[in-house]
């Protein structure tokens, strides 16, 4: 049997020798975080819209919208309200008829390919590209014949997910519902955590003390948090 491709519909950099625009570059991360909907899913009807719009252009130009259904075959993040998505994109006029234009995404009915859908939502069972209508343009992945990539993706969803809950405000006595404690340099204004389930994934955070004579290694559980970094991977510091 021949293997399907996984494509991903996501942001990427390109050869700035041949565009002028620079472009964002999201990490899977990134994307997974930002997304309401990861999907895995193969096209299977395009449907014209009566509808136009510049996005924002400075050029003189309009784009036309587009709806393409997709059939769900794997769901990693999100729960959509059936086994069938609507991504709601844009495509040009005619094929390079805006100059260094944005690069949008095509699909035919019937491909049988599947494409990993990074989505925000857009209005009831219809889906916008995470990273915007401008340039959501495909990074192709290895053939997924192994459910090993699947389950990772789905954990990291839910690590992602679980760390988000400790935000600025809450007290230092809250962190041990997500966290613990990590070796190294720290203060009672300032000390990395790691992730219970995982040592290796780790968050930097820094507090307001709630006692004026409190000392500079004394941590008080009334602490509050004034600012928690991204999560982010290291190894295990040791005392």
């Amino acid at each position: 049997m021949k293997p399907k491709l996984i494509l991903c519909l996501a942001l990427v950099a390109f050869d700035l020798s041949s565009h002028a625009r620079g472009v964002r570059l999201w990490s899977d991360a990134e994307l997974m975080a930002a997304s309401d909907l990861v999907v895995i899913g193969q096209p299977i009807k395009v449907k014209d819209l009566d509808e136009a719009n510049s996005l924002g252009w400075s050029q003189p130009a309009m784009f036309h919208g587009v709806e393409t259904t997709f059939k769900v075959s794997e769901v990693l993040k999100g729960t959509p309200a059936s086994n069938q998505i609507v991504l709601h994109h844009y495509r040009e006029t005619a094929r390079g008829s805006v100059v260094n234009g944005p690069d949008f995404v095509e699909f035919i009915p019937g491909d049988t390919n599947e494409y990993l859908l990074y989505l925000k939502n857009d209005g009831t069972n219809r889906y916008a590209p995470t990273t915007g209508q401008i340039d959501p343009v495909f990074r192709i992945h290895p053939p997924a014949n192994s459910v090993a990539d699947t389950n990772l993706a789905k954990q990291i969803s839910e690590i992602l997910t679980e760390c988000q809950k400790i935000k600025p405000g809450m007290t230092r006595a809250e962190l041990p519902k997500v966290f613990t404690t990590e070796g190294g340099i720290s203060s009672a204004t300032h000390r990395t955590f790691v992730y219970r389930g995982c040592p290796y994934i780790k968050v930097d955070v820094d507090f307001n003390l709630s006692d004026p004579k409190q000392k500079a290694l004394e941590e008080l559980p009334t602490d509050t948090i004034s600012k928690i970094s991204k999560p982010y991977l290291e190894w295990s510091i040791i005392d």
